[in-house]
């Protein structure tokens, strides 16, 4: 691993940091101690599992830079922080330190650290101090950082942070013992929704039996544990539809094959080790609905999707997240909580969900005085703003002095 070992990259006893660390030259041994953080974090993130990012860092270019933060503890691993450097700004010397990667800004809407169960608090502020050090630059920036729970508790005492663009994402936190193995029929599954409104079952109900009377069979779900042949089936059945069309905005996979190779050894990862699931809706031979899960430490995520746009008006993709979350239910042992990792925005996919979590924005400053400012981009606004005033200031004195010089002899 290429990371600085002088004393002034390092925290103080009982924690080493080791700061802007490679992840491309991350040691086996260390990437074995970085899967036993992913698995025991107290808040986990499927993005930051080295199944996630070491293919990533092998197969995208986006991903060939990336650095973390690594605090050890007694030869552990207790946090694990992802991030790159940018200068953000074309014309102002200013840059960033900011978990919102070019690889993880568009394949990722969790960013937060790993961060061990025990003394998180602890953990935090070594990150913190690791991103505040000399050398880096005066903001952070944590992207979709959590704004309840352990993490956020974390954070209520630190100084020169800034928190922006909050928002509320879903969660379906159903814990305990598995609800026992549904019905394979779709409109059972659904009727079994407690946590949605009769009217809306009832709604769904209705495009459900629409769907099936135009199809000409009942909608049956499936739920199975993929494997190549899935990944592949999943590639070719998104690209059937819109998303594989670049003229309208799409991005299947199959339109990049660098994206297309990152997915299969991604996904390959969480398959070799049990940690994936596929759920597809039918209807006869026709598959409407195909989606994949992972799991990552005491949590699943819900990865991906995909629909048959000739019955999207069915509403088969709100179906289908419903037949997920309670499929995923009925066989967790014990049950875990479902993450469907939705981003800002996506309101209409989280009204599904029986619970919500907020997501903000955190800008660690380096400096407390940093701290007066609203935004980074208001102190880069405010010093171009006083150039500009400056420049004018100085251009009027000297049309002033000029001026009576005009026409004399």
């Amino acid at each position: 691993m290429t990371v600085a070992t002088s004393a002034a990259t390092r925290s103080p006893d009982p924690y080493t940091t080791l700061l802007d660390a490679t992840v491309a030259d991350l040691t086996a041994e260390e990437i074995q101690r970085w899967r036993q953080l992913a698995h025991e974090a107290v808040e986990p993130n499927f993005c930051l599992d080295p199944r996630f990012l070491m293919p990533a860092v092998a197969h995208h270019p986006y991903a060939a830079g990336m650095r973390a933060v690594i605090v050890e503890r007694e030869g552990r691993m207790v946090g694990f922080l992802a991030y790159a450097r940018l200068r953000p700004w074309r014309y102002i010397p200013l840059s960033l330190a900011t978990t919102a990667t070019p690889f993880l800004n568009d394949h990722a809407d969790r960013h937060h650290p790993l961060v061990a169960a025990q003394n998180p608090a602890e953990i935090v502020d070594a990150i913190l101090a690791a991103l505040r050090r000399r050398g880096m630059p005066l903001w952070a920036q944590l992207r979709f950082f959590p704004s309840d729970g352990v993490l956020a508790e974390a954070l209520a005492h630190q100084r020169s942070l800034l928190v922006e663009n909050q928002f509320q994402s879903a969660v379906d936190r159903s814990v305990g013992s598995p609800s026992g193995t549904p019905s394979v029929d779709v409109i059972d599954i659904v009727d079994a929704a407690d946590h949605l409104s009769a009217s809306r079952r009832k709604s769904l109900r209705r495009r459900m039996r629409s769907l099936e009377r135009e199809a000409g069979a009942p909608i049956t779900a499936r739920l199975w544990t993929p494997d190549s042949g899935t990944l592949t089936d999943f590639l070719n059945f998104q690209a059937s539809g819109w998303k594989g069309d670049r003229s309208r905005g799409g991005e299947a996979f199959l339109l990049d094959p660098v994206d297309a190779s990152w997915f299969s050894a991604m996904m390959q990862g969480f398959i070799d080790d049990g940690d994936a699931r596929a759920i597809s809706l039918t209807c006869a031979d026709r598959l409407l609905y195909l989606a994949l899960s992972v799991r990552s430490g005491a949590a699943r995520f819900g990865f991906i999707d995909s629909m048959d746009d000739d019955f999207s008006r069915f509403g088969v993709g709100t179906i289908g997240r419903i037949v997920e979350m309670m499929l995923l239910r009925s066989e967790s042992t014990p049950r875990l909580p479902l993450d469907p990792a939705l981003g800002a925005g996506a309101d209409q996919s989280a009204a599904i969900y029986p619970d919500r979590r907020s997501f903000a924005d955190v800008w660690v400053a380096r400096q407390p005085w940093l701290h007066a400012a609203r935004h980074p981009l208001t102190v880069a606004d405010d010093l171009l703003a006083r150039v500009v005033r400056l420049y004018r200031s100085l251009r009027h004195r000297v049309a002033k002095t000029v001026k009576p010089l005009i026409g004399r002899d």
